[in-house]
């Protein structure tokens, strides 16, 4: 059985504005589901500093739809970022909710990967994982700094060694008071 781990992340505001479009203390599920899913640039990609160089990344790829879920497989490359418009209006303090899985992990030699989630630059979650390891679950809450705009784009990021499957599960935001 998959361990639930909790953890909470704060990213740092860059140029925010104020925008309120749904009622104080309000949860909306943001869909993860879109035709609209592309392969992120590397030189736009928030996450490539915390993933350093990496030999073979991702760039055509996208991940396969499984319901509401998006799931990503490492069978054919390592590392990848994905981008669609977030497609909602939310608020400076809105507080995000992720929720991820991955089966179990495997690699020929022990390692990191990385699952992660941003808003435009921001980087609200970034989770380090150690590979070889079990299926698990995990539920990441982040504060958003700033407002940001139906039209950014809605970053989702995996990287790891090994022929590895990491699951995007659902995606909240519940709007401040």
């Amino acid at each position: 059985m998959a361990a639930l781990l909790v953890a909470s992340f704060t990213a740092f505001p860059a140029a925010c504005s104020d925008d309120d479009a749904f009622l104080p203390g309000e949860t909306v599920t943001i869909a993860l589901v879109t035709p609209t899913w592309s392969a992120t640039a590397p030189e736009e990609d928030p996450f490539a500093p915390l993933v350093g160089r990496v030999s073979n990344r991702c760039t055509a790829w996208q991940p396969a739809v499984e319901g509401s879920i998006l799931e990503f497989s490492t069978r054919a490359c390592d590392a990848m970022t994905v981008e669609a418009p977030l497609g909602i209006d939310l608020p400076a303090g809105t507080r995000i909710h992720l929720a991820t899985t991955h089966a179990i992990l495997t690699a020929e030699a022990p390692s990191t990967g990385w699952i992660g989630l941003a808003i435009g630059d921001q980087v609200l979650v970034a989770r380090d994982v150690p590979i070889p390891g079990p299926a698990s679950a995990y539920a990441d809450t982040a504060v958003l700094p700033c407002a940001a705009s139906a039209t950014q784009p809605l970053r989702l990021h995996v990287s790891n060694h090994g022929p590895n499957s990491w699951r995007f599960v659902t995606l909240q935001a519940t709007l401040p008071r």
